[in-house]
């Protein structure tokens, strides 16, 4: 990868983002099936299935806002809409998964609990991969820009 992919990849920390979550959505997959095929098959592998791809669709689909904010023209970016992406992730990511949580136990109500756990668990994994990922790629482009402008002499902390 030469100079110029560095700082275009760089610029864009939600593609990055993309990356990180379909990788972290696959590990979650692989160990989803070893947690049921090791004995805890409190649920059926097809609803096991149902809930990870679900949560994998609303963790892609969350993260479109940003993806195409990032997208722009560089001519036509705003570093203000940065926070409405994410705001749009948010709401998108919570809303989806209420749904998919309600839906879930309207389906089988003999075992809600069951399904809100796992549920919940994915929320949780996906949302700490998007955050994690999205705030090192943020601090890492904001020190990249505080070098280029820092006069000579001084560092950046």
């Amino acid at each position: 990868m030469n100079r110029s992919d560095y700082e275009l990849q760089e610029r864009r920390p939600y593609a990055g983002c993309i990356r990180a979550i379909a990788v972290a959505w696959g590990l979650g997959v692989g160990l989803t099936a070893l947690a049921y095929w090791s004995g805890l098959d409190s649920l059926s592998p097809q609803v096991l299935a149902a809930i990870a791809v679900a949560s994998g669709f609303i963790a892609l689909l969350s993260i479109t806002p940003g993806f195409l904010i990032e997208h722009q023209r560089l001519d036509q970016q705003n570093p203000a809409t940065l926070p409405i992406g994410f705001s749009a992730a948010l709401l998108i990511r919570l809303g989806s998964t209420v749904a998919l949580m309600a839906f879930g136990g309207y389906q089988m109500r003999s075992m809600q609990e069951v399904i809100a756990g796992w549920v919940i668990a994915w929320y949780v994994y996906l949302t700490t991969v998007e955050i994690v990922t999205l705030a090192t790629s943020l601090t890492r482009q904001e020190r990249r820009r505080q070098s280029r402008h820092q006069p000579a002499g001084t560092s950046v902390r």
